[in-house]
């Protein structure tokens, strides 16, 4: 199954058809919307703008955005860029509301992938995505004005932060633990053990599985069929799995995947880190973005990930002592303080025994 690997590598991802569909929906509503905003000279405000950048050099110009004093609104970023594309361009207003118009189709695109990562449900991300590119009472505004670009450019690092936060916000709290052992434990070593990595992979593909059974309802109600390895399978659940298999589903392939990631733990170094090389990379381009997410977690991890091909160690000790710790403070129903708890804790994993009367 290994060979599978090598196989995949060769071919050359097909994403360009769902992504060039999702690029011409984001281009060509926003254009159709705002595309008289494109044609407007400058108006108003643009005017008194223009004329501070036409009567100062560039110096006293930047040494006057950056001071928070030296104007009644203190923005830098967005001055600055008017002032880049005035040098470029001069007094044309053509290059300042297509920029614009760039920048508010980019903010739609990070309300697309901000709300279908919260949600799980691309078709609601993409609706919300796409009725925000073609808000016109809200955005006609910030597009007719050149100086627009303080809300638009605004709304764009508020998206921006967004997105970063819940991306790396499930990576905190391993992130200071990592942190607290490099620390307080120097000479140990990390090592991620099979069991939970395997389960992370199993997570990725009960992901791609509810995101592919809202088109194909053949899927639902299948989710412990690709959870289980096939040699636990029933009779019933492998013909059923085999049906599934002569179909292109996604779910499907990234169950092809985990039975090769899980055949590379069979493995000995260095065949099994050169494996996990390839299966990282065919991961990477494998179009499902849950598995891909899993591949960037496992390359973040590759040193913790390989360190249990030396060491072959798991957390079940912890796990064991964890149930007895919880078996107690359920038979107890609960305990009046921490100390006596921990007293508990001592009796019962510490293998100390009762002191002598």
């Amino acid at each position: 199954m290994l060979k599978d690997i090598s196989n995949v590598e060769g071919r050359r991802p097909k994403a360009w058809t769902e992504r060039s569909c999702l690029l011409g929906l984001f281009l060509i509503l926003p254009l159709a919307a705002f595309w008289p905003c494109l044609r407007l000279p400058f108006i108003q405000d643009d005017w008194g703008f223009l004329l501070e950048l036409q009567t100062n050099n560039t110096a006293v110009l930047l040494a006057n955005f950056f001071h928070p004093g030296g104007a009644i609104f203190y923005r830098p970023l967005a001055a600055t860029y008017l002032l880049a594309l005035y040098k470029l361009f001069g007094v044309q207003p053509w290059p300042f509301h297509v920029l614009a118009l760039a920048i508010h189709i980019f903010n739609a695109s990070l309300v697309f992938r901000i709300m279908t990562h919260l949600l799980r449900d691309r078709g609601i991300g993409l609706l919300t995505g796409l009725l925000y590119a073609v808000a016109v009472s809200i955005h006609l505004d910030p597009l007719c004005w050149a100086v627009g670009i303080y809300d638009i450019g605004g709304a764009c690092f508020f998206f921006l932060a967004i997105w970063f936060f819940i991306r790396e916000h499930p990576k905190t709290s391993v992130a200071c633990f990592l942190a607290g052992v490099r620390e307080h434990l120097p000479q140990a070593s990390l090592t991620f053990d099979k069991f939970h990595v395997v389960k992370l992979l199993n997570g990725a593909v009960d992901e791609v599985r509810r995101e592919e059974q809202r088109t194909e309802p053949g899927l639902k109600s299948t989710r412990y069929l690709w959870l289980k390895n096939p040699g636990l399978l029933t009779a019933a659940q492998g013909a059923k799995l085999a049906g599934f298999s002569k179909r292109k589903y996604k779910t499907a392939r990234s169950y092809r995947m985990k039975l090769v990631f899980q055949e590379i733990y069979r493995l000995a170094l260095p065949e099994a880190e050169l494996a996990m090389e390839g299966w990282n990379r065919w991961a990477t381009r494998s179009r499902l973005e849950p598995i891909i997410e899993f591949a960037r977690m496992l390359r973040r991890h590759w040193e913790g990930v390989m360190m249990w091909f030396y060491t072959r160690q798991t957390n079940a000790l912890l796990e064991g002592l964890n149930s007895l710790v919880q078996t107690a403070k359920a038979r107890a129903r609960g305990y009046r303080s921490f100390r006596n708890f921990r007293i508990m804790i001592c009796l019962i994993a510490g293998h100390m025994g009762l002191l002598p009367t």
